[in-house]
């Protein structure tokens, strides 16, 4: 009974070591990297026009909106606006 029991603990530890080592080997390759400033410097240049209010009572609302989705674009730091 010990002899089957060493044989499943060692096939149970070869398993283990060769995961591991494959997760480890995966992680230090590098060649996947995802997210947003990564050094890019040639970010797309977007122009976002001024949101044109249909009555004069709008005005102050529009020039809000077309502000915050400048400074919004702005922030991201995936676009340029100009």
């Amino acid at each position: 009974m010990s002899g089957a029991f060493n044989r499943c603990r060692l096939i149970f530890l070869c398993a283990f070591f060769s995961l591991t080592a494959q997760a480890a080997l995966a992680q230090s390759e590098g060649w996947f990297r995802a997210g947003t400033g990564l050094g890019d410097t040639n970010k797309p240049r977007v122009a976002i026009a001024d949101f044109a209010p249909r009555a004069d009572s709008a005005k102050p609302h529009s020039s809000l909106f077309t502000q915050v989705v400048r400074d919004d674009l702005q922030f991201s730091g995936i676009l340029e606006v100009p």
